[in-house]
């Protein structure tokens, strides 16, 4: 499997919370109204197929009284906010972080028109 180069990726971060490598995207001290991200346009039909990515995610600290859902990776039709998204009647695979009454848990969540079709999670400690 090829490794991403996220050099090539644009970068929104008017607060400077996202540093990124060819082969690492790392941030810290990120907040619940701030939207920051690193994002490419693959163009129309590149996901046509089936697809695989391998994935290191490594969560140290997560302040819920500032966050509630922390979104690490997503492929989307649109770039846009998730209620954008679902207004538009947009599609996304997305891996969050969220805290639920199990505690913490990993989520891989898929939204097709608009509306979120399946979410599979495993509770964290």
């Amino acid at each position: 499997m090829a490794v991403e180069n996220f050099t090539t990726y644009t970068e929104l971060d008017d607060n400077n919370r996202i540093e990124k490598t060819s082969t690492r995207v790392t941030w810290a001290s990120m907040t619940r109204d701030e939207t920051a991200y690193v994002s490419k346009d693959f163009e129309d039909g590149y996901f046509d197929r089936d697809f695989g990515f391998l994935l290191t995610v490594n969560t140290t600290a997560i302040n819920y009284t500032t966050i509630i859902l922390g979104v690490h990776w997503a492929v989307a039709n649109l770039l846009d906010s998730l209620s954008d998204l679902k207004v538009a009647d947009g599609d996304e695979l997305y891996l969050s972080i969220a805290e639920g009454s199990g505690g913490v848990a990993i989520q891989l969540s898929e939204v097709v028109n608009g509306v979120v079709e399946t979410t599979d999670s495993v509770a964290c400690l």
